[in-house]
């Protein structure tokens, strides 16, 4: 019992710094003095804390070893990806990171924490979308499909955010690759192959009842927010 409220206290003080983190990085996009002076400096915290909800989040239906290991597995492939496509320059193209300091300097280590982010949280999404139909013979192939391109819209609104209003890189056209619509492709592929690897892991092998409706509905919020965030970016640029 008194491990079940240090969680549930915990989970309330992250949702609480994510929500005032949140809420400023939004205010400095529609309030000119803020945006420089303020929500810049909240960027670079709006991930770590997203992250730690969604691992914590997917700790409630999942043992927490599985959860861990499926967070570095994701983060794992991503960042090979992300290497490989920046040495070849093929389909993913190129990004340049603008500025040597603060978040833009931390961007190739956070890129592979966003995926992690991007992943669980799509996932959360496709399977409360897709409940009603979890008995169906090819459920399986359902939820990788729409979790894949859950991740692809959110990697849009990511660009939008990032590079497009923020401004933290820029693309490089080298060929036919430098176009970012080529990237979404890049990214949708690049998403159905962590899945197919991470899925066996992000399944609960435990004997127990279903999960219930809003089971994923933390997951569901966390998603819904940052995409709102990237569309207000979208919006306000």
């Amino acid at each position: 019992m008194h491990r079940c409220n240090s969680v549930l206290r915990l989970r309330l003080i992250l949702w609480g710094l994510f929500l005032v983190v949140y809420l400023l990085t939004a205010m400095g996009m529609f309030l000119p003095p803020l945006s420089s002076a303020l929500s810049r400096r909240w960027d670079g915290w709006l991930l770590p804390i997203a992250l730690a909800l969604s691992l914590l989040e997917q700790a409630r239906e999942l043992p927490g070893q599985n959860v861990v290991l499926a967070a570095v597995t994701i983060a794992l492939l991503s960042g090979l990806m992300q290497a490989l496509a920046a040495l070849s320059h093929v389909v993913i193209g190129t990004a340049r990171v603008s500025g040597s300091r603060g978040t833009a300097a931390l961007l190739p280590m956070l890129m592979p924490l966003a995926w992690v982010v991007s992943v669980l949280t799509s996932r959360g999404a496709a399977r409360l979308i897709l409940r009603r139909w979890r008995t169906a013979s090819n459920y399986g192939l359902r939820l990788l499909g729409l979790t894949s391109a859950l991740v692809v819209l959110m990697n849009l609104g990511l660009q939008s955010f990032a590079a497009g209003r923020r401004g933290y890189w820029s693309w490089i056209a080298v060929g036919w690759s430098g176009s970012i619509w080529l990237h979404l492709v890049g990214s949708a592929v690049a998403a159905v192959l962590i899945l197919a690897v991470t899925t066996p892991i992000l399944i609960d092998k435990r004997p127990a009842t279903s999960p219930g409706p809003m089971a994923n509905a933390p997951l569901v919020a966390l998603w819904s927010m940052l995409n709102l965030l990237f569309l207000a970016a979208l919006v306000s640029s």
